[in-house]
């Protein structure tokens, strides 16, 4: 067993702690996107404090969506941890000691958005397989070619995978992971969709092992 340990900034982003290895994952955003949730000037401050999220090895952004990626808040992130690397989206394989990562192109969900570069992330650490598809399609043909012949430990997923049929029915019988997290959950204050209930709801329907990540610098600790 690896234990894991992921705490949420805002929406679809957080730190990943992975051993010794700390990684920041979309976790730096400031823009409001109505229906979702972002930095504001306080969390920004807290995020920036917090022990789970000082002193990153790596900073990486699945894609330039202001939901996701401050180029801005970043920079800033960079000035005050210097030894991080940052990894904005592009094909890259990188290998650091015990921790692998691979990103791979995924198309982004909506027809809108179907030329956003965009990438999901593979990451390997002490032979557990941990995946960041980011905004892509839910069950999309794509990802599962990208990840095929490999066992996920763990899926940190957007809520849609949880909440549509075919996403529930993709994880059970056909992606299979072990352990799943579903992220890109506004705060209470700003769900007038009411997504997160719906999150609730469908997680009793799920039959896999998951759990939410939606309240601010709400951490989640695993065993994979």
């Amino acid at each position: 067993m690896a234990r894991i340990q992921l705490t949420l900034s805002a929406n679809a982003g957080g730190a990943l702690q992975l051993g010794s290895h700390r990684l920041l994952i979309d976790a730096l955003h400031n823009r409001k996107v109505s229906g979702f949730s972002t930095l504001d000037e306080n969390l920004e401050k807290c995020v920036l404090s917090h022990d789970n999220f000082v002193f990153p090895e790596l900073i990486c952004v699945t894609h330039e969506h202001a939901d996701h990626y401050s180029k801005a808040l970043v920079q800033a992130a960079l000035d005050r941890w210097p030894d991080a690397k940052c990894l904005i989206p592009q094909q890259i394989h990188l290998s650091d000691e015990d921790v692998e990562l691979t990103f791979f192109p995924l198309t982004h969900d909506g027809e809108q958005f179907k030329n956003v570069p965009h990438f999901g992330i593979l990451i390997v650490w002490q032979g557990k397989n941990i995946l960041v598809p980011g905004d892509c399609p839910v069950a999309d043909d794509a990802l599962l070619q990208a990840v095929s012949g490999k066992q996920i430990d763990l899926a940190i997923l957007n809520f849609p995978w949880l909440t549509l049929k075919k996403g529930r029915a993709c994880l059970e019988n056909r992606l299979k992971p072990k352990n799943c997290v579903f992220w890109h959950l506004p705060y209470a204050e700003d769900d007038v969709n009411g997504y997160r209930r719906s999150a609730e709801l469908a997680l009793n329907q799920y039959a896999g092992a998951a759990k939410l990540l939606c309240d601010p610098l709400q951490t989640i600790e695993l065993d994979i």
